[in-house]
Parts: structure tokens; sequence; C-alpha cells
């Protein structure tokens, strides 16, 4: 993956200083709009990758499953109900049939549909890769059983030579269990299960193992949930904000893995993006990838 050496989409080496830090400098986090930008673009559709690279994407991200017939499709719910004006699971149809579905046809912006009827169909991954031959894929494996999604997309991945600009990533372990097990060349993110250890645990959990090849590790940079204990009197439950990314789980990392690459998800706002800068992201997931290239190229051009 020839341009990661590059940690910035618009300028190599940029650095930028948020004036709400106090002398922080930082590269600016390489931006993947997350499935083409759904908040901005139909999700997982051919046009929305376009447009993310015509914004100036140097990766994609996108969800792949596997249809009744075999194939690989790029598709996320686990309903085409979802997003479509389809029913059922991807794995329910064949390629044939899945590709009559409109897949702009539930994307919503300002309460209407705009892109419904203009010809937004399921692309198949290999579509992808033959569309975007120099551009960098994570995949996120969205169907099991394991095996036949994988051997599906290795198909592909061999046809079209492509497993040097892939990154697969799943919350499935078994998923990357059966990558690692099969096909050794394959480039995945940390399982989020170590991630998570690795960033809280302040003694140090060892998860990670020293590589000669960079680490993934990619996490929401906030991430809502439930907190749970056993009473006298019975169960409570209280709402919570868990923040994995801190400082000092950070540095942690960084000291046994100097090459690790934090990738932060779910960065939509501006403010969330220089949180990610200053903690040192790689990357970041945005679904408003247009945002974002817009507050990063004003960023650059104040100090030309």
């Amino acid at each position: 993956m020839k341009h990661w050496s590059s940690r910035i989409v618009l300028v190599l080496a940029t650095f930028v200083l948020f004036p709400t830090e106090a002398a922080i400098l930082q590269p600016l986090p390489e931006i993947i709009p997350h499935r083409g930008g759904r908040a901005e673009l139909p999700e997982n559709t051919l046009q929305s990758f376009k447009d993310c690279v015509a914004l100036g994407a140097k990766t994609l991200e996108l969800d792949v499953q596997v249809t009744k017939d075999g194939i690989t499709v790029v598709y996320h719910p686990g309903d085409l109900s979802a997003n479509t004006d389809g029913k059922g699971k991807v794995n329910e149809f064949s390629y044939d049939d899945l590709k009559k579905f409109d897949a702009a046809y539930n994307f919503e912006k300002n309460g209407t549909y705009p892109e419904r009827g203009k010809g937004r169909k399921i692309p198949l991954f290999e579509d992808v890769l033959e569309a975007f031959p120099n551009t960098t894929i994570i995949v996120d494996l969205k169907s099991l059983p394991a095996d036949k999604l994988i051997e599906a997309i290795a198909k592909v991945a061999e046809k079209h030579n492509a497993w040097d600009r892939l990154v697969f990533y799943s919350t499935d372990d078994s998923h990357l269990a059966y990558l690692k097990a099969h096909y050794p060349q394959a480039t995945s993110f940390e399982s989020r299960k170590n991630t998570v250890e690795e960033l809280l645990n302040a003694s140090g959990s060892n998860q990670l193992m020293k590589t000669e090849t960079p680490i993934w590790l990619g996490f929401e940079l906030e991430r809502q949930g439930e907190f749970g204990e056993k009473l006298a009197l019975g169960e409570a439950k209280y709402p919570i904000k868990f923040v994995m990314w801190t400082e000092p789980g950070i540095k942690r990392v960084r000291e046994k893995l100097p090459q690790a690459r934090f990738v932060m998800f779910g960065i939509n706002t501006v403010e969330d993006y220089k949180k990610a800068a200053n903690l040192g992201a790689y990357a970041i997931y945005s679904d408003t990838p247009a945002l974002l290239f817009n507050f990063a190229k004003k960023q650059i051009n104040s100090r030309e």
C-alpha cells in the first residue's frame, strides 16, 4: 500500500495547530469516507465512491456480503429493506435478482429521497476493484460463515492481484482467524477485543504482538454503552459514554508498537476531527467526508 507512507490526503507532511489546544502540532489524519460518506451520499454505491475519490479520498471503506450464488457484493445492513426497495437478506438472492433493486431508494436528505430511480445498484465487489485500481480499500466483512465469504473475496482479490491494497476489518473474530490461517498475505485490523484491552488496560495486556508490518487498530472515538451491576435489591443499569482513545493508552501502545496505525471511527464533525488529530490518529472514518475535506483544505490553504 504505497500511499500509506503519507498520513495526509491533500498535502504530504502538512501540520496543523489547533488554537484550542496548547502548542499541539499533529498531522491531519487521512479522511476515509465510511461506506462512501453515508450521511452525504447513498452508502456503498459506485457513484458515491466516485464522488468521494473526487473529493480527495485515497482510501475507500465498504462492506461485503455474499449472495445466494456465491458472488461478493457491497452492502451493509442485514436486510435489503434498510437501503433498497427490496426485502430479505442478501444471501437469499442471486446476484441477477439482487441487481434489480434500487440501492439508493431509502437515502434521505432534507426530508426527500433525491437518488431514487437514478439507477444506483448494489455493486459487485469486483466492480469497485475495477473502478479504482490504485485505491486502497478497507473491506468490512459482513456475512457469515466466514469461510464462504472470505473464499469468495479471495477469488476476486487474486483475479485482480489486489491483496496488497486491501485491508480487512470485522467485528467477528472468526473472519480474522480464517484470514490469518488461510491467507497470511492479507492485511487486517486487530480484533476489537484486543484493541480495547490494549487501550484501556493500564498495565498493558500484551494482546498485540510485535510484527514487522504495521498493526491496524480501529475503534470509535466515543462509544455509547451501558454499565450494569448486581445489587442487593436487584440489577442496576446506567447509560455511559466510553472513551477508548486516551493519551496514556495511545502512548503505551506506541511504546510497544511504534508502527501501530490508529484509525478512529465516527468522526463526523470538525471538532471531532480536531480531537482525532491531536490524539495522533493515523486516519479516521467519516460519514461526512465533504465537510472534513473542506475543513482540511482550508487549513492547508491558510498556511501556504
